[in-house]
């Protein structure tokens, strides 16, 4: 899993030129699977780079709870850190609408 990295590495050179920045990551896909506490053995590192980036000033991490429900899984599945919004849609649009910008990862495989 190696999109919660890039996120990092955006928002740390984000940080380095527009220090009060507010960065959001919204999890969707198999990232967010893998952010579940019944898949952290697999993935030991994940958890704790997703809860570090909470723990960045105007950092915030969102998990798509539509996605989350379809794997039959909800909020309390993950690091309670972790804040599981109803539509990862939704709150991209939300954003949009404030003005944010998108910086979209994809995997790179």
């Amino acid at each position: 899993m190696e999109l919660l990295p890039r996120a990092r590495y955006y928002a740390d050179h984000l940080r380095e030129h527009l220090p009060n920045v507010h960065v959001a990551v919204i999890s969707y896909g198999p990232e967010l699977a893998a952010l579940s506490h019944r898949l952290r053995a697999a993935y030991p590192d994940l958890q704790a780079q997703a809860v570090a980036l909470t723990g960045l000033d105007n950092v915030d991490v969102h998990l798509c709870g539509a996605l989350a429900a379809d794997m039959n899984m909800d909020a309390s599945d993950f690091p309670p850190d972790l804040d599981v919004v109803p539509s990862s849609t939704a709150l991209y649009q939300d954003y949009a609408l404030l003005g944010y910008a998108a910086i979209v990862l994809q995997p790179a495989w």
